[in-house]
């Protein structure tokens, strides 16, 4: 699998806002998350599997502008699937209010460069500029789940993604991510991956499929 990760100003410098925030909360809101793609015709299937494959290419070998490729061609993907899906009438355009990416954003970038450290509701909320309880609920309602458990995913999968390369230990990515010990490190990325993070790590060596990850 490939997964990818981005802000929302990647899909609001591309698209107009109003665009930008139909994607966004097609793409994060829980009750949108329903079978994404599941019935995507062959052709498109084939497109999108040539696309993510053109992403990682970029992503391992970062070549001269490969930062502006993985915006252009998330773009382009971003684009097509909504498309589609507008066409089959199984989009509705979002009436959510473009304000809420902003303090979104903000919190989301905060976690992101402040992975490896204690992260406090109201630091996430100062960075905001949101109160502690505004961000509750934005959180609630435009991901689908708590700050903490966005957190918690976000390190899980940041986590298998180092876990994924040769000479990685557990130990040092539990650490560096953030986590306290390794017991806590290997019971959330069990509840997140299915298997202990050293039986991950055993799979990916000998090249197993493990169980199929949880749906977050």
């Amino acid at each position: 699998f490939v997964a990818i990760h981005f802000l929302p100003s990647v899909v609001f410098d591309l698209v107009s806002a109003n665009e930008a925030t139909s994607i966004l909360y097609r793409f994060a809101a829980r009750s949108e998350l329903v079978n994404p793609g599941e019935n995507l015709p062959r052709d498109l299937r084939s497109y999108f599997r040539l696309q993510f494959k053109q992403l990682k290419s970029e992503f391992d070998l970062r070549r001269f502008g490969w930062e502006a490729k993985l915006r252009i061609g998330l773009g382009e993907m971003l684009i097509n699937f909504t498309r589609w899906e507008l066409d089959q009438g199984l989009h509705k355009p979002s009436a959510e209010s473009v304000q809420d990416w902003t303090p979104l954003e903000r919190a989301l970038r905060y976690l992101r460069t402040h992975i490896a450290e204690p992260i406090y509701a109201r630091d996430l909320a100062k960075a905001a500029g949101l109160s502690e309880s505004r961000l509750k609920v934005l959180f609630h309602d435009v991901l689908g789940a708590s700050w903490s458990h966005y957190l918690q995913a976000l390190r899980i999968r940041l986590a298998a993604a180092r876990l994924s390369e040769p000479g990685q230990r557990v130990t040092d990515v539990a650490m560096d991510l953030g986590f306290e010990n390794l017991s806590h490190f290997d019971v959330t990325f069990r509840s997140f991956m299915g298997i202990s993070p050293r039986e991950y790590v055993k799979q990916r060596r000998s090249g197993e499929t493990g169980p199929a990850q949880k749906s977050e």
